[in-house]
């Protein structure tokens, strides 16, 4: 087994049930969930874009007045052989940071004082050197 071909297996074993992307040695990508592999070969389940059924006639409103129907898609079981595939990536999802964007103490409330777990928007007044 060469070298890339262990690499490759590495790889795959520590993205197992992950949405990855493969590209193979003619510069093609694959794009799929990775169910299994082994030495030799990867399993992905690769997605099939479907048109939408006639009958429908659900759409949802989007910005700017444009409308999309849902989107209908059907995976297929594909065996990948390893010595065909030159890098295995990740997909990259971006996860907005929505909760939590502007505490980045995630876990405490920024309005809160650490020291007392009280809110008090005067404890650093309270040992103000200059007396009223």
């Amino acid at each position: 087994m060469s070298e890339n071909i262990r690499y490759l297996s590495g790889k795959c074993k520590s993205y197992k049930d992950c949405y990855v992307v493969f590209q193979t040695e003619e510069r093609a990508l694959l794009e799929g969930i990775l169910l299994e592999s082994d030495n030799e070969s990867a399993t992905l389940l690769t997605p099939e874009d479907l048109p939408a059924p006639p009958d429908s006639d659900y759409e949802v409103p989007r910005n700017g007045g444009e409308t999309f129907g849902p989107r209908y898609r059907r995976y297929y079981r594909v065996l990948i052989p390893l010595s065909k595939v030159t890098e295995v990536h990740l997909f990259p999802y971006h996860f907005p940071s929505f909760p939590y964007i502007y505490s980045r103490n995630y876990p405490y409330n920024p309005y809160l004082d650490q020291r007392n777990y009280s809110y008090n928007p005067y404890v650093y007044q309270r040992n103000y050197p200059y007396r009223y």
